[in-house]
């Protein structure tokens, strides 16, 4: 029916014939639509997935460079961490070398007044009534005066020779002693002075220090 239909000229066509035609070309045109339609949508959707594909590069490059700031400031801060914690290391060494440079000074200050009382208790007890004429005594731990003063002067800085002749002198009335007894304990006085003198500079030293300590 179309072939035959088609075969003949335009003008010359039956009404009929012509329907025909009008029919399979609108069948055509239909058809034709609907495939532009497909090609249309399928070019949409291809520039769709490129749109997509182009914003998900975007977002995955936009989160690499954040990334790559995020390193740089971590880097950053790492450094900065690892320079406070050398400062804070060196700080706390410090802090602990003072503290412990603090501690010796007060624990030198406590020592040389314990010895400087010592020292004083033995010069104004012991020493200072020997020299007065008085007879050596037993001290209160039971111990002889005489001997406890060879025990613990010369960690003043007595000179033991000196000490050895103390008992002799000692035991001699006053008014029996003579030039050597007398140069005795002139001598031993004048060691025990230079031990106060020695104590009190070395106590006003350290008490400087642990002033200087508590004021840094």
């Amino acid at each position: 029916m179309l072939p035959d239909s088609l075969a003949v000229p335009v003008d010359e066509r039956h009404k009929y014939q012509v329907g025909v035609v009008d029919i399979v070309a609108g069948v055509f045109a239909d058809v034709e639509s609907q495939i532009k339609k497909a090609i249309h949508d399928a070019d949409a959707k291809v520039k769709g997935i490129d749109d997509e594909r182009e914003r998900r590069k975007a977002a995955v490059e936009g989160a690499e460079g954040v990334l790559q700031n995020s390193n740089k400031v971590l880097s950053a801060k790492k450094k900065i961490l690892a320079a406070d914690a050398v400062v804070f290391k060196g700080s706390r060494a410090e802090w602990m070398e003072a503290s412990d440079f603090k501690k010796a000074a007060e624990e030198k200050a406590e020592k040389l007044t314990s010895d400087q009382s010592n020292l004083k208790a033995l010069d104004e007890t012991m020493v200072t009534p020997i020299v007065e004429g008085a007879e050596p005594a037993i001290h209160s731990s039971g111990e002889p005066t005489i001997l406890l003063l060879q025990r613990r002067l010369p960690y003043f800085g007595v000179d033991e020779t000196l000490l050895e002749s103390l008992p002799s002198v000692a035991g001699k009335e006053f008014a029996s002693r003579g030039q050597f007894d007398k140069m005795v304990l002139q001598q031993l006085q004048e060691m025990i002075m230079v031990g106060h003198k020695t104590i009190a500079k070395d106590l006003a030293q350290a008490k400087e220090t642990q002033v200087k300590q508590d004021k840094a």
